[in-house]
């Protein structure tokens, strides 16, 4: 019998700079002047240097802490945590997909879960430790500023600044269920955009023709953009000379580094390309780990360390002790 996922969009916040969150935001609209999609004839095409010579990294390091102020923003203090958000799991979008892409990835990760006030958090140890990545130009964020509209609904100018200081995200409460069984997770997931139709947008670039990023790229960004509930992918084509590369090397060092060509994917459409992966088994995998890690923590203040690579998945027992991603004042508001 196959997982299914049921999504519900609780809300929308913004992170500031300060980790904070303003409830209620909602992200920039896709700017969907047609003049932007396609081929683009030179004149069209946006140039992602323009904006980013400024450009630090200022978006890492939030794990949880605008989160929970969403959170406790949205609840009535005194209330069992497990009451207000009506879950099994506190995560991030990122873990999902990591679980998930797990049988297809030869990649290697480490998330702690930690149970607390009847709720299992889980946080990856990337997340725990993340610092301000030096080597990104900011070229991701430009390519988004180019597709949306500011809040008076007109463009960008082409010299506005970049940056990742803030950022809009929806909180997601979402059912995986199997047969009888039902594991619900609550998270947050940063959107770039909303169509006219007010749907959640994802937007992409890529270095890849189309052939080389179905087979690279199609499964996360495919499990990123199903996970955020995003049913549309922006994909913006880099120019294909031989300064490609010289993206792969160093973005830094690009003289030229152009959007040529955009075209709108339907995240559902992906599944009928020539990918070499299925959802429905990536479906299976997700279900699973939180299957296996719920059976193992069944007590509060337990904690295990989920290791993972590729198809081989290891459980160990953790000191709860150690577990500090989740921040004693956002449990005490709910007791």
């Amino acid at each position: 019998m196959p997982v299914t996922a049921d999504f519900e969009t609780i809300g929308t916040y913004i992170k500031l700079k300060d980790r904070t969150a303003v409830v209620g935001v909602l992200p920039n609209r896709l700017n969907e002047d047609p003049y932007h999609f396609g081929l683009l004839e030179e004149k069209n095409r946006m140039d992602l240097k323009k904006g980013c010579q400024g450009f630090r990294d200022e978006g890492y390091g939030d794990l949880f802490y605008s989160f929970f102020d969403y959170i406790k923003k949205t609840s009535k203090q005194g209330i069992p945590l497990k009451d207000v958000i009506c879950s099994d799991f506190i995560s991030t979008r990122r873990n999902l997909i990591s679980f998930a892409a797990s049988l297809y990835s030869r990649q290697s990760f480490v998330i702690r879960a930690l149970r607390k006030n009847g709720v299992i958090f889980l946080c990856d140890k990337r997340s725990e430790n993340q610092t301000s990545d030096g080597d990104d130009p900011g070229y991701g964020k430009k390519f988004e500023q180019y597709m949306t509209l500011k809040d008076n609904g007109e463009p960008y100018d082409e010299e506005e600044e970049v940056s990742n200081a803030e950022c809009v995200k929806a909180v997601l409460r979402t059912s995986f269920k199997k047969g009888d069984e039902e594991i619900k997770v609550l998270y947050a997931a940063e959107i770039d955009a909303l169509d006219s139709d007010g749907s959640f947008v994802e937007i992409k670039t890529a270095r890849f023709d189309q052939e080389t990023w179905v087979k690279r790229r199609s499964h996360y960004h495919y499990l990123q953009s199903f996970l955020g509930n995003a049913p549309l992918i922006i994909r913006g084509q880099v120019t294909d000379d031989q300064v490609v590369f010289k993206v792969i090397v160093d973005w830094r060092f690009v003289h030229d580094l152009f959007i040529f060509q955009v075209e709108k994917v339907e995240t559902d459409d992906i599944l009928h390309m020539n990918v070499d992966w299925k959802a429905d088994e990536s479906m299976e995998q997700l279900f699973r780990v939180l299957h296996e890690i719920k059976l193992r923590l069944k007590n509060d203040d337990e904690a295990i360390v989920i290791r993972i690579g590729g198809r081989h998945v290891y459980y160990e027992v953790e000191n709860a002790m150690k577990c500090s991603f989740v921040d004693a004042n956002f449990l005490r508001y709910f007791e």
